[in-house]
């Protein structure tokens, strides 16, 4: 099990969720900090037509701070950091990516990506969370499994899979922390009058999608199953 952290006391809060290992998984030798501090992100698979900064990537390619990645139809990568965190970025998908001890920014364009985010002390800090930004909304995580989705550049739907995501309309007029043991989902859409939220259902992913990206980096997730 990893280490449980403290309370955040950042603007996007996320309350974190511990996720279950297979063992003691040793740290990856793809994604993790060298001896200056700097965090790596690596794509560690992928499928199809893969791009970074508008050049077609292969598997082992870094994937520096602020670096553009986007994938075809019928294709996606998988991208690790640390040890025991990793991303799909999905078919037919732009995405900013902003990897970094002083910058953790993903901003999602259009498509989805899926995610389990098990041991950000790569960081070297527990006060640190992820934002993940679409046309219509942000998202605030930390050690959470789930899944985000650019429907169209008006509607973004997020599934917290498994733990504590804190979500925001882009125009800041409604926020809540969504917890989740077994999937809980929401629709951003936005309109004239300012940005709805409408409950969703399962969606574009399942349990097997989501444990088989587990599986890469040797997590198990505890459907149905409360932190202690």
């Amino acid at each position: 099990m990893m280490k449980k952290p403290g309370i955040l006391t950042v603007l996007l809060l996320a309350a974190v969720l511990p996720l279950a290992a297979n063992g003691s998984a040793e740290p990856a030798a793809a994604g993790e900090s060298d001896d200056k501090g700097k965090i790596e992100a690596v794509i560690t698979y992928l499928e199809g037509r893969v791009a970074v900064d508008s050049i077609i990537a292969e598997t082992g390619d870094a994937v520096p701070p602020g670096s553009k990645v986007s994938t075809g139809s019928n294709s996606f990568c998988e991208i690790t950091f640390g040890s025991q965190n990793i991303f799909r970025v999905e078919e037919n998908t732009i995405t900013t990516i902003a990897i970094s001890r002083d910058s953790k920014d993903i901003q999602v364009r259009k498509g989805a990506i899926d995610a389990i985010f098990d041991r950000l002390s790569v960081f070297g800090t527990t006060d640190d969370e992820f934002q993940i930004r679409t046309p219509s909304m942000v998202a605030g995580i930390r050690g959470t499994v789930f899944y985000i989705k650019v429907e169209d550049p008006d509607t973004t739907y997020v599934c917290t899979c498994y733990g504590t995501v804190h979500q925001e309309s882009l125009d800041g007029s409604t926020e809540q922390d969504v917890t989740a043991y077994h999937h809980k989902a929401y629709r951003y859409i936005r309109t004239e009058s300012g940005v709805e939220i409408v409950p969703a259902g399962l969606d574009f992913h399942d349990d097997e999608a989501m444990e088989g990206l587990g599986e890469k980096i040797n997590v198990t997730i505890p459907w149905g199953t409360p932190s202690e």
